[in-house]
């Protein structure tokens, strides 16, 4: 009779342990859209082409910024955009061409670029939540 009851008492802390636990479950379903941080770098060995990175919450996008608009020469008109507030003068804005969109494991907080000695490219030092940094 003993041995029942403690089987019984045993089932039933078994069921009340598995009641209790609790499942997450995360999908993200739109990626986010808010800017955290952005720094205009040179990534490719050639030194007049620039580029845009931004960052989102996990993520960063790196985007082309056409390099007529930088020194000054504009080839086309009908691919940028106006920049301005509305009230007063405005200026043609560089267009820009994604190039491409990673994922980070964390979220950042921000990003810069650092160039060491003797490198004709631009580092990206990206410092996460947690203390983490990562660098590109």
């Amino acid at each position: 009779k003993k041995e029942r009851k403690k089987e019984g008492k045993r089932e039933r802390e078994r069921d009340r342990r598995e009641k209790e636990k609790m499942y997450a479950y995360y999908q993200e379903i739109h990626r986010p859209t808010a800017v955290e941080d952005s720094v205009c770098a040179s990534l490719t060995e050639d030194d007049s082409a620039r580029q845009l990175v931004v960052a989102h919450s996990n993520w960063f996008e790196v985007f082309a910024i056409d390099s007529s608009f930088v020194s000054g020469e504009e080839k086309s008109s009908s691919s940028s955009l106006e920049e301005g507030d509305g009230g007063g003068e405005s200026r043609k804005a560089p267009p820009l061409q994604s190039v491409c969109k990673k994922e980070m494991h964390g979220t950042i907080h921000n990003v810069r670029k650092a160039r060491p000695a003797g490198m004709k490219k631009d580092l990206l030092v990206f410092s996460l939540r947690d203390a983490k940094c990562v660098v590109l």
